[in-house]
């Protein structure tokens, strides 16, 4: 990303090309073999690889502004543009989305699994055995606590064995390169509001009860967690759909899933807002299910005394907040976890 000339982008894409067995093929080929899997990298694919490292360098110069405003110029833009028009459906990734950052694999699992990570190792391994990495470790020496961090792991596991490790020249993908990357340090991605994009709701707070800085700047946040705003569209299906503001409400607040649909009254998973009758047979899931007569009732209780007859958005913002932080209380002290553990309250299958 911070290449300023084509022959510095073209000498770091054979760079990482000759390192990828030794690192990201090595440890695909562990992964996948760990379960029986054999994987395919089609990227990899020799013609392709002849074909693309034919084009000429300077088009694949990113453009910062591009960047900036997750539009075409930025990195991946050739294949991006592949997926630009609807399929042969008339499907199409949304501009939002196929013109997002790129996010490396710890990114892609939570933004603030990098902030979270740093934290972690920073209480694991002190500013005195930091200062001495070189003196302990001369050999591969670690540039940052999460390095000598893992390094202790190998050495305890296999000691006198570091030698047989052949890591990538300058320690890492963005840390090797010929030039000072601003964009990725040894500890991820600097700025994680790059991976942010316009289906998140940044306005509203998240379930997540981080307030904690990141080491790298700036305060981090799940990508795709759910945010506990209420939903026009879901609370005007569900009343279309002839259920009360109560039930509505129950509908809202998570990701699209749980949006009623007014054809069949009913969710994607053929679920409605309320507990069915005593005499029916219910198939649920852990990924769906009905509420339970109590459990609806304990929710219409907590509505009709704390939310029902709030005046605006903020009000019910500010309501909402405490039930939450109550629950996590209520989950941390249940659990009887250490002081400063998080309890994130999120739908299932949130994932980056």
């Amino acid at each position: 990303m911070d290449a300023k000339t084509p022959r510095q982008i073209q000498n770091e894409l054979r760079r990482i090309y000759n390192m990828l067995g030794d690192i990201n093929l090595h440890r695909t080929d562990r992964m996948t073999m760990a379960h029986s899997l054999e994987a395919r990298v089609p990227f990899l694919d020799t013609k392709f690889t002849e074909l693309i490292m034919s084009v000429d360098p300077k088009v694949k110069i990113v453009d910062p502004e591009a960047v900036a405003t997750n539009s075409e110029g930025r990195e991946k833009t050739f294949l991006r543009k592949l997926f630009e028009q609807p399929n042969a459906n008339g499907h199409s990734i949304p501009a939002p989305v196929l013109w997002r950052a790129k996010a490396m694999q710890c990114e892609g699992v939570g933004e603030d699994w990098v902030s979270m990570l740093q934290l972690k190792v920073a209480e694991e391994v002190t500013d005195a055995e930091m200062d001495n990495a070189a003196t302990l470790y001369p050999l591969n020496t670690p540039h940052t606590k999460e390095e000598l961090y893992y390094r202790r792991i190998f050495e305890d596991t296999y000691a006198g064995m570091a030698h047989v490790v052949n890591p990538w020249e300058g320690g890492c993908r963005a840390a090797g390169a010929s030039w000072e990357s601003t964009a990725y340090t040894r500890e991820g991605l600097g700025n994680t509001d790059l991976l942010t994009h316009a289906f998140q709701n940044k306005s509203t707070v998240a379930f997540s009860t981080s307030a904690r800085q990141s080491p790298l700047g700036g305060k981090r946040s799940f990508s795709s967690v759910a945010t506990h705003a209420t939903s026009d569209e879901a609370i005007q299906n569900a009343q279309e759909s002839g259920y009360n503001m109560f039930e509505s409400y129950l509908t809202a607040g998570s990701d699209d899933r749980s949006i009623i649909n007014p054809k069949t009254t009913t969710n994607k998973y053929h679920c409605k807002p309320q507990p069915i009758a005593s005499n029916d047979i219910f198939r649920g899931s852990c990924t769906c299910n009905t509420p339970t007569e109590a459990g609806y009732k304990a929710a219409m209780k907590l509505f009709d005394e704390q939310l029902a007859n709030k005046n605006n958005q903020e009000e019910l913002e500010e309501a909402l907040s405490k039930i939450f932080e109550n629950q996590k209380q209520r989950i941390a002290s249940a659990l009887e976890l250490p002081e400063g553990v998080e309890v994130a309250i999120c739908p299932s299958g949130v994932s980056k």
